[in-house]
């Protein structure tokens, strides 16, 4: 029986085909699939952006009881801003919403 190398490299079709990659680009559309993409990030709820992963970052290290307050204080705490009154108002109203970071 052949042993299959467990560290073998996977490709780029592979670790698509995995789940592990959301999509795969050729190297000369990178710069502007990255711009893109970036350009998507910043004009979305930023703030809840950066709430969703500072909860990633600590829920492998957190106790679930803290995971779980931290979580209700995240959505607490950006449910407060005027962009989740945005968000809130657009979806009401069938319309594309305007985040500001705000």
């Amino acid at each position: 029986m052949r042993r299959q190398a467990i560290n073998r490299r996977l490709s780029a079709t592979e670790a698509l085909e995995w789940g592990l990659a959301n999509e795969v680009v050729a190297a000369n559309a990178l710069p502007a699939r990255a711009d893109t993409l970036a350009r998507q990030f910043a004009a979305g709820p930023t703030q809840a952006f950066g709430a969703v992963k500072t909860l990633l970052a600590g829920s492998a290290t957190n106790s679930l009881e803290t995971q779980m307050e931290l979580e209700a204080r995240a959505i607490a705490d950006t449910a407060r801003t005027a962009d989740a009154r945005e968000g809130i108002d657009a979806f009401l109203n069938k319309r594309r919403p305007v985040f500001t970071g705000e």
